[in-house]
């Protein structure tokens, strides 16, 4: 049976649940971590696992478990649920969610056991939480202190949009921080991503083949879509919390998910054909170019996308200048951005792009398809701009909107 992400948590929870409360009787034990074993085995379950758990006792109840460790109670058991928590420690809101409970002084305590394996275990799992961004070891948290977590955003294109029967269910992981400049926007999913999302899946058939790069990605939704359809991807953002935030949420969406086959996986080729790069477009302007990453070489790619990425007048010429650089002479840009009457900046883009010599037709787009219509009905409006290096493809050749 093919499941959503959200039935899918309701049952992760309601496993959760019957652990918690059946966790001391040893079959419903052992059932319940085997099959948090086989979730765990790619970070999309764990990540789901994670989501399932807010709200409940689930870690306060593993600590119980592995507590019992160390006085050799239901000993095979409890090494079968440290071999589970190993595998959570891998993602660092799980790692938080152990610590947070008091779980490094139990590791603590552990490391002197007689069992070579556990104490095996146990380093590893220290491992892969400092390699999630935890630090070990960390206090318990007093009741009036919070782990940071970080809430997965779920994205679902209907099959009535995508046209030929198939849905799309993406999580995202946003990145649960003050947002205090200009570089830090990608901490978050902006409102003209989903528009981006939409078109890119309804237009699929000009991402066959093609090579495609997303200017300031973000949390990656629009190119994760189009790494669905497209021969390669580059992500790009110009901060590298970002950059480590977008290579997360590439590896949740790539995860081979047999139960779910509207999850939108990718059958890459190799590594490289869907990653995230460092970029800041006013290299570009100051000419040291040589510091871009190697996959961003001049007019390399047939489709530049992006969404929310214009807010003042140096952002309109910013990406103007990235368009130049980057698009290929056959090549088109596709950007979505805010109506000027919501965004500042946005004004400065027709005139940025007519000064730099490209072609560039606007629309608005048809929301008929989109499920999720709250800023339409607050008059959010957005725009859709296709830019073309020359003039060589009339609009009708482009299924835009």
């Amino acid at each position: 049976m093919k499941q959503s992400q959200i039935a899918q948590i309701f049952q992760i929870k309601s496993k959760i649940l019957t652990f918690c409360q059946f966790c001391h009787q040893e079959n419903i034990f052992a059932d319940t971590v085997t099959f948090f074993e086989s979730l765990s085995e790619n970070s999309r379950g764990i990540a789901l696992i994670f989501e399932a758990s807010k709200q409940t006792v689930f870690w306060i109840k593993i600590l119980e478990v592995i507590k019992s460790i160390k006085s050799d109670q239901k000993f095979p058991a409890a090494k079968n649920c440290l071999k589970l928590l190993t595998n959570l420690c891998k993602d660092r809101n799980c790692a938080g969610a152990w610590a947070a409970v008091g779980g490094h002084g139990v590791f603590q305590d552990l490391m002197s056991h007689q069992d070579e394996d556990v104490i095996d275990l146990v380093y590893e799992a220290i491992s892969l939480t400092l390699l999630a961004g935890v630090h070990f070891p960390q206090k318990i948290l007093r009741t009036d202190e919070s782990v940071e977590e970080q809430t997965l955003l779920m994205y679902y294109i209907s099959k009535e949009a995508t046209g030929n029967g198939r849905e799309f269910e993406l999580i995202l992981r946003p990145i649960n921080r003050r947002q205090s400049s200009m570089s830090t926007t990608g901490f978050q999913l902006w409102n003209s991503a989903g528009p981006l999302a939409h078109w890119i899946v309804t237009n699929r058939e000009l991402f066959y083949g093609k090579r495609v790069l997303e200017i300031g990605a973000g949390l990656g939704l629009c190119g994760i879509v189009a790494s669905c359809f497209a021969q390669e991807v580059i992500l790009s953002d110009m901060n590298w919390l970002v950059i480590n935030n977008l290579s997360e949420n590439i590896i949740l969406n790539l995860q081979s998910d047999p139960a779910n086959e509207k999850a939108c996986t990718v059958a890459l080729d190799n590594a490289d054909s869907l990653r995230a790069v460092f970029l800041d477009w006013n290299v570009l302007k100051d000419g040291d170019i040589e510091s871009l990453d190697e996959s961003l070489q001049p007019n390399s790619f047939d489709i530049v996308i992006a969404s929310d990425v214009v807010c003042q007048r140096e952002d309109a010429e910013g990406f103007t200048n990235a368009i130049v650089h980057f698009l290929s002479a056959a090549g088109f840009a596709y950007i979505v951005v805010p109506h000027p009457n919501n965004r500042f900046g946005v004004q400065f883009l027709p005139s940025a792009l007519q000064d730099a010599g490209l072609s560039f037709e606007l629309s608005e787009p048809d929301f008929s398809a989109i499920s999720d219509k709250a800023d339409l009905e607050i008059g959010f409006k957005w725009l859709h701009f296709t830019v073309w290096n020359q003039v060589h493809m009339s609009s009708d050749q482009l299924l835009v909107t």
